[in-house]
């Protein structure tokens, strides 16, 4: 007792000392956090942005965001693929095609590039942490120019691509599980660890069982494609697809292929 009379204005003075230097840590914190809470705000309002070069600074912005706080990623994430699903599925935000441009790999609409820009940091996201994957299922993107678009991870399960152009897209590590590919031109795409395969489809009464859904591939083009990795893809599932010399394959994956493609020549 007689210590803690001896020392109790030594203690208290430390206590003072000691809240003295917490509120203004304090205060900083919350300043921090409040100043990414306005830049997480204005960048969002300004990708509905008339101007495609505001619509490009608040990208980099969300970008920027991102990288400097990881807790942000999950709404970034979020709020990128909804301006992806927006931009690919309405034709008021398509770059369409001049009638007298010569370059005929772009005679279908095609995206401008603040879409590529939203898909390179959503894949940079999935990068980061591969539980974070843009929903982007059931994507209506039939007869669209995306090349070089990257969608890394995304889950594109049911996605519609039909008569699409994917030259040189990344689609690594997607879930394509029951994507339509019919007539789709993928030159140079890269399906690298790509799921197309199965999916579980439970019953009430008689448990779980486990259903096939084919990825639509009929006459799709795999020129220069890398399938390397792809899980659940089939070498009856190729068939139907145009494959050459260029296209990259497993080996046993590719070993089935020329057999059954050699079968069906006799």
């Amino acid at each position: 007792m007689a210590w803690f009379k001896e020392n109790f204005v030594g203690l208290l003075a430390l206590i003072i000392a000691v809240g003295g230097l917490v509120a203004p840590l304090m205060t900083a914190l919350i300043d921090k956090n409040t100043a990414k809470s306005d830049r997480f705000s204005r960048a969002i309002e300004r990708l509905s942005d008339k101007s495609l070069a505001v619509r490009m600074g608040a990208l980099f912005e969300l970008q920027k965001l991102g990288d400097d706080s990881k807790s942000y990623r999950p709404d970034i994430l979020e709020v990128l693929s909804t301006f992806v699903r927006e931009h690919i599925e309405n034709k008021e935000y398509w770059n369409l095609p001049n009638e007298n441009e010569a370059e005929r790999a772009r005679d279908l609409p095609s995206l401008y590039d603040d879409v590529r820009l939203a898909g390179k940091i959503l894949s940079e996201i999935y990068r980061s942490n591969n539980k974070l994957r843009a929903s982007l299922e059931y994507l209506h993107a039939k007869g669209l120019y995306l090349g070089h678009l990257q969608l890394q991870g995304a889950d594109l399960k049911k996605a519609d691509f039909q008569g699409a152009r994917l030259h040189h897209t990344n689609l690594q590590n997607t879930l394509l599980i029951g994507a339509d590919l019919r007539e789709a031109t993928l030159f140079d795409t890269n399906f690298e660890g790509a799921d197309f395969g199965y999916a579980n489809s439970r019953e009430p009464v008689f448990g779980s069982t486990v259903k096939k859904i084919n990825t639509n591939m009929f006459a799709a083009h795999f020129i220069g494609a890398n399938l390397q990795r792809a899980k659940n893809l089939t070498a009856e599932q190729l068939l139907s697809a145009h494959i050459d010399d260029t296209t990259f394959l497993d080996p046993d994956l590719r070993a089935e292929y020329d057999r059954l493609k050699a079968e069906q020549g006799e």
